[in-house]
């Protein structure tokens, strides 16, 4: 029987319902994982990041903060929520529009990342379990007009589904990890859609039997592209018996052909969820995080070997690491992480001009059930209180379960 004809999970096991934050030139987002609240935290000193070494950063402050999110009870439509991400403006952190999906194929789409455009006129969001209702799973918005972005295609692909990180293409198209098979299994793919929004491939041609995509980044000046593989999707539904599938395992890529060329196999039970390339490493080195086990690896393309450079667990008992962040020069790597129980939950800031051996610099601890998922600074980072929202109350009458988020005028890769 295939995972679509099965009764629909009330939710994912374990803390499959992640929260979320999001990058800003010097400001971090943070999402409470039951939606009752986002904060902003600024950083101190100078210096920006991105998620991806392909992202292009702006010099001029974002304006808004683009909120994919669903509904709690799965009963009202998923939505794309703008706010004012202006810190000057009176109007900071209100809504400005709210674009909703029409029709049967806006509900149940579990709305998970979302990445921009090299161009930053489009928006595109996955939803994460669209698939399992026969939905489109990838939805494309235009933000030709930043304020009131609009809905102008959805899609679906062939072979894979589970959609997470993207990845901008210089033709504003996108990479996209489509984490399992169409029924949730293994292999998955990495689609490639071009600027028109119409998918162009899917990769590899003839994928590992184990290949589950979650994380990706690229360096075009290397030829290189990096995928990580995570978990098997249809393993944490509740519908679905037995335990968990973790991946644990980096996949190194030629960019230009969009074929593997080298595996690298993790300690069993890693749960490798992103990983990141250092932007101006020769050897083509890079972070991937343990979401199972806690630890940090520093990977090297060129010699397809990983080793451990960090524990979590010296920050927080069963520590599980989240989506990282390098910044653009290299210097700094910005970690979330959370416990098992999701109670005790911080970012962690890393000086890695040394990438061997990286440098705790700051700890930032949040509240309670925040579950960070994605992150940016320099220096420190210190709340910004004038940045409350309660995506509890934000709509009248909805109760919002935000993951993706991006920002206007930032391109960069996506988010889990």
């Amino acid at each position: 029987m295939s995972i679509s004809s099965r009764p629909w999970p009330a939710l994912l096991r374990r803390s499959g319902k992640h929260a979320q934050a999001a990058a800003a030139t010097g400001i971090v987002i943070a999402a409470a994982a039951c939606g009752g609240a986002a904060a902003a935290y600024n950083a101190s000193g100078s210096g920006t990041a991105s998620a991806s070494g392909m992202s292009a950063m702006q010099s001029h402050q974002p304006e808004y903060l683009y909120v994919w999110a669903g509904a709690a009870g799965r009963t009202k439509p998923d939505r794309l929520l703008t706010l004012n991400f202006d810190s000057a403006s009176p109007a900071y952190g209100k809504v400005v529009a709210d674009t909703i999906i029409p029709g049967p194929g806006g509900i149940n789409n579990e709305p998970h990342h979302c990445g921009l455009s090299a161009n930053g006129q489009i928006l595109a969001c996955g939803g994460l379990l669209a698939s399992l209702h026969n939905h489109d799973w990838l939805f494309f918005f235009s933000l030709k007009n930043p304020a009131h972005p609009v809905l102008i295609s959805s899609q679906k692909t062939p072979l894979a589904a589970f959609p997470d990180a993207f990845v901008p293409l210089p033709d504003n198209g996108f990479l996209v990890t489509e984490m399992g098979s169409l029924d949730g299994g293994a292999p998955g793919r990495v689609a490639e859609f071009n600027g028109a929004d119409k998918l162009t491939g899917l990769y590899p041609a003839d994928p590992p039997s184990a290949f589950n995509p979650h994380g990706i980044d690229v360096r075009p000046d290397l030829n290189l592209m990096v995928t990580c593989d995570y978990v098997e999707p249809a393993s944490t539904l509740n519908a679905v018996p037995g335990p968990v599938v973790l991946r644990s395992s980096v996949r190194i890529w030629n960019y230009r052909h969009l074929t593997i060329t080298k595996t690298i196999e993790l300690p069993p039970g890693s749960g490798s969820m992103d990983c990141q390339l250092l932007p101006r490493n020769p050897d083509g080195e890079g972070y991937v995080g343990g979401s199972g086990n806690g630890q940090l690896y520093l990977f090297n393309s060129r010699s397809g070997t990983a080793r451990d450079v960090f524990d979590f667990d010296s920050l927080t008992q069963e520590a599980l690491t989240q989506v990282m962040t390098i910044s653009p020069d290299g210097a700094r790597l910005f970690v979330p992480y959370a416990s098992a129980s999701g109670q005790a939950s911080g970012i962690a800031m890393f000086d890695v001009t040394d990438p061997s051996h990286p440098r705790l610099l700051d700890n930032f601890n949040l509240a309670p059930g925040s579950g960070p998922h994605m992150d940016v600074s320099r220096h420190r980072l210190t709340e910004d209180r004038r940045f409350q929202i309660d995506f509890n109350t934000l709509i009248p009458g909805m109760e919002l379960r935000p993951h993706g988020f991006e920002v206007s005028g930032m391109a960069m890769s996506g988010s889990d």
